[in-house]
């Protein structure tokens, strides 16, 4: 029975772990569109602030699901669903057929209509960014280096996080909550 597990974060990870522990009747592949292992994605504040290293938020490398015979394949997006066929089709092209489907994909933010914010293709102009994954964090930490103030939109916990990871490197924060 081939298990297709679409997600790779906390969820998607703790999920492979359970099935792993009570049944050895899948042949398990995860596809997440964030490069490398499972990582804990509350951690990131920390890596942000500068007192974590991001290698030291990861839950499961590579290597883990190797060792338990698990095909991941990362760094690509799922782009479509054909529960008819049972496939999907990720965004290179490549499309994988499955018996059980599982979409642990999370959450995505909200950004708010703000003029100025993004680029018309819908790309965040300089000095703004998302912080949801471990490439929006090196983005924000390399610009903050040099930043005296920054602003983040929404009190939700991850704003909040992300605001005292950058007081702690030294800015002057803003929340904005509406």
């Amino acid at each position: 029975m081939r298990l297709l597990v679409v997600g790779n974060g906390m969820a998607g990870h703790r999920f492979v772990q359970e099935v792993l522990e009570r049944t050895d009747r899948f042949e398990i592949t995860v596809v997440g569109d964030e490069p490398g292992g499972a990582y804990n994605r509350i951690l990131l504040s920390n890596v942000l602030a500068g007192v974590t290293r991001p290698e030291n938020v990861t839950i499961a490398s590579e290597a883990w699901y190797a060792e338990r015979g698990v095909k991941l394949q990362t760094g690509v997006a799922v782009s479509s669903i054909d529960r008819t066929l049972r496939t999907v089709t990720l965004d290179d092209g490549a499309v994988l057929s499955y018996d059980h489907l599982v979409l642990a994909t999370g959450s995505t933010a909200f950004v708010p209509p703000v003029p100025g914010l993004l680029r018309e293709d819908g790309s965040f102009l300089p000095g703004a960014a998302l912080f949801r994954t471990r490439a929006d964090c090196a983005a924000i930490a390399g610009w903050a280096g040099s930043a005296r103030r920054a602003v983040v939109v929404g009190a939700g916990v991850l704003g909040l996080e992300a605001a005292r990871a950058l007081a702690g490197r030294g800015l002057a924060v803003t929340v904005v909550q509406r």
